[in-house]
């Protein structure tokens, strides 16, 4: 996945271990002081990673920020999807950027689990639960049943100049 103004890009693959529960890993590339840069993020021993499936720029406050959109399975039934907000300072990667304010404070992402049989038929690979429209800067984020069936309907968050911000229903 790369940035629209190509100075980010992820790459991912599966490692093939795991079983039903895959085992992803991530290349972040990006440029930084006239250089391009590599780096890896290990968030420790059970963390089976992310497939990277989107990544869009946002230009604000005199900073590029960008959204990642990944997900993985914790079964052949449970899966998950994440975006998740970065940016470069220096000569490395911030993954901690909290960019989204939501009910519970401010979060660097917001992550959905869901039963992947709900979604089995849609015709898109890999399944985009969570979409991003960058014209009107707005987050859609599937509502999801507490038996993990993901519906029509979108919690959004938009954009105002310093976070992304629920929008009434």
């Amino acid at each position: 996945m790369t940035s629209a103004d190509n100075s980010f890009r992820i790459y991912s693959w599966d490692t093939w271990l795991g079983g039903s529960m895959h085992n992803y890993k991530n290349l972040f590339q990006f440029k930084s002081g006239g250089k391009v840069r590599t780096l890896t993020f290990d968030y420790g021993e059970g963390d089976m990673g992310t497939y990277f499936t989107d990544v869009f720029s946002l230009k604000a406050n005199g900073k590029i920020y960008f959204l990642g959109v990944s997900g993985g399975s914790e079964s052949s039934k449970y899966a998950y999807q994440v975006i998740r907000a970065y940016s470069i300072t220096d000569s490395t990667i911030d993954d901690s950027i909290k960019l989204i304010k939501t009910k519970s404070g401010l979060q660097s992402s917001i992550l959905i689990e869901y039963d992947f049989f709900s979604v089995v038929d849609r015709p898109e690979r890999p399944i985009k639960l969570i979409k991003y429209d960058a014209d009107k800067k707005i987050i859609y984020i599937p509502i999801v049943w507490e038996n993990g069936k993901v519906t029509n309907k979108f919690i959004r968050y938009q954009f105002t100049g310093q976070y992304f911000e629920r929008l009434s229903q």
